[in-house]
């Protein structure tokens, strides 16, 4: 039986400039190493495209670093493409794969953590290495689609209940570095008769954030 056209995958070389990255993506990259590889090996692993990203207005669910990668050589010299990439009327051509499209924007970011965190696993690395990939927030990402029925294989319940441990504990020990430390305590020692006349003043001393005024009289 023929499949439809979105059940199979379809490589098309489309202008790099065209397809956008996934805006929420909190993959990190090493660009310049990307780079190296790519200079060296060509371009080989083509970027997947995915309607439903980006709240359905798609973009790259798979290769956001990839494209970067290739966005910065085109800038440094744009004349002088990959193997694998075509020049066309000065535009760099890429390699984009089409079809397969998840039913969802949650099934399609649950695939874009799966396909990056694969390549952890097997390597007898835990959660915490494997968050290591990730910037802050990707374990709330987690924590959302799990909610939605969409948690990527490659974290369980259990990882996922780790994780948000944490990362409340990495929340709290951010809001303690923000918090001050400690009050300017300043000691004024007065005779008891005038420390009326003082009054006006320690108000307004005492109106400066983290200052503490303690009066004592003689």
């Amino acid at each position: 039986m023929k499949k439809s056209e979105d059940e199979v995958l379809t490589l098309k070389y489309v202008d790099l400039d065209t397809v956008d990255q996934w805006i929420d993506n909190k993959k990190k990259h090493d660009i310049p190493a990307l780079i190296r590889m790519i200079q060296k090996h060509g371009f080989k692993d083509p970027i997947k495209y995915e309607p439903a990203i980006n709240n359905g207005a798609g973009g790259i669910v798979e290769g956001n670093g990839r494209d970067q990668a290739l966005k910065t050589m085109y800038n440094q010299n744009p004349n002088k493409p990959p193997r694998g990439i075509t020049l066309n009327n000065k535009k760099w051509l890429v390699p984009v794969l089409f079809g397969v499209d998840a039913k969802s924007q949650a099934a399609a970011e649950s695939y874009g953590y799966d396909h990056n965190n694969a390549t952890m696993l097997g390597g007898g690395f835990d959660m915490e290495n494997i968050m290591q990939m990730w910037n802050d927030g990707a374990v709330m990402d987690l924590k959302r689609l799990a909610g939605a029925g969409e948690l990527p294989i490659s974290i369980n319940a259990e990882d996922l209940d780790t994780a948000l441990d944490a990362e409340r504990e990495r929340l709290s020990e951010n809001e303690e570095q923000i918090r001050p430390k400690s009050m300017l305590r300043i000691l004024i020692s007065v005779p008891v008769q005038i420390a009326m006349d003082v009054q006006k003043f320690i108000d307004q001393i005492s109106k400066i954030p983290g200052v503490e005024v303690d009066v004592s009289g003689n």
